[in-house]
């Protein structure tokens, strides 16, 4: 039977945690707002604009929701054109050819925009490897509900259960979890301290061991 291997992309596919981090941060101080890593780890794998209504919340922030979502859209688009140094995580383009020469079928389940999802996946040439991409614009509920990756089983035309999701937020890995998919913590250490323990296999990099327990799933 068909399996399907669905990835994160920011913090899994791409390093992009301590950009975004950055932007939320400069965002907040030029809004006389400061904010400690700790909280801004927290939001790691969520939506955009579910972070935004809870700093909103939390800080007390007149601006309207849409607007701190648009100015952080903006920024990021704006960094990624411009950080040349970004590249695909160690070991992403290897990892995505055993899964193509062992006949997976690849997904993308990012909380990012669509903007943000083709434009990092173009900008590291990996975009032809996947068969279905979803947004966090393109689900009513963000991780950890499991919306975003049973729509995505869905567009390869796999079952929940005979998916494996590569993730480095317990956010997400919540939300594959209750999607009865099998779980890989990717321990990014720009991610913050993430807890992972509610994977299937917790990682600190893609290795042989990682690939033996791709093998051996369902």
């Amino acid at each position: 039977m068909t399996k399907g291997f669905i990835f994160d992309m920011d913090g899994v596919i791409i390093d992009t945690e301590p950009l975004y981090l950055e932007i939320v941060k400069n965002t907040l101080t030029e809004l006389n707002i400061e904010i400690t890593d700790e909280e801004l780890h927290a939001y790691v794998g969520i939506s955009s604009r579910e972070m935004w209504q809870i700093i909103k919340t939390n800080h007390r922030l007149p601006q309207a929701v849409d607007w701190l979502v648009n100015q952080e859209k903006n920024r990021v688009a704006e960094g990624l054109q411009t950080v040349a140094s970004l590249g695909p995580m160690a070991g992403i383009p290897e990892l995505l050819k055993f899964l193509q020469q062992n006949n997976f079928k690849i997904g993308l389940a990012s909380a990012s925009s669509r903007q943000n999802v083709n434009l990092i996946l173009q900008k590291l040439q990996l975009i032809d490897y996947f068969d279905a991409t979803v947004s966090g614009e393109e689900v009513a509920n963000g991780k950890p509900h499991p919306e975003i990756f049973l729509t995505c089983a869905a567009k390869l035309g796999v079952e929940p259960e005979r998916c494996i999701v590569l993730e480095d937020s317990p956010h997400g890995i919540r939300g594959a979890n209750s999607a009865g998919m099998v779980t890989i913590g990717l321990a990014n250490p720009n991610s913050g301290r993430q807890d992972l323990t509610g994977a299937n296999y917790v990682t600190t990099q893609i290795d042989d061991g990682l690939l033996g327990f791709i093998k051996r799933a369902r």
